[in-house]
């Protein structure tokens, strides 16, 4: 399990990869914010993928972590969304919600 953002550099770095940073519209102010921030970074991410990845990326998967980039798909050239996999992650935590009259918890993801 990666702890912490040097872990993951560290990762990044020894597959070879490489670190894009994203503004998400708060001036490096907060890093995860609002909504409006999620939205911010999800425009931003697909400029970055569509200029800097897309020109020489061979085979492609595009990754993004968590829900501040649900939205991404929608900042990707139809022929890059298909290569795309969400993946939930600590901020779209299942919950366990006591539901009146079920008689026992239902499970379900917010957003």
């Amino acid at each position: 399990m990666i702890a912490d953002n040097q872990q993951m550099h560290d990762l990044v770095t020894r597959v070879s990869g490489e670190i894009i940073p994203l503004d998400n519209g708060t001036g490096g102010h907060t890093r995860f914010g609002n909504l409006a921030a999620f939205r911010h970074v999800c425009a931003a991410g697909g400029d970055a993928i569509v200029r800097e990845v897309l020109p020489d990326a061979g085979p492609l998967l595009v990754l993004p972590f968590d829900c501040p980039f649900y939205g991404l798909a929608e900042h990707l050239p139809a022929a890059a969304r298909r290569h795309l996999v969400a993946v939930a992650h600590s901020t779209a935590a299942l919950h366990t919600l006591t539901t009146p009259g079920s008689g026992g918890n239902a499970t379900a993801c917010t957003r």
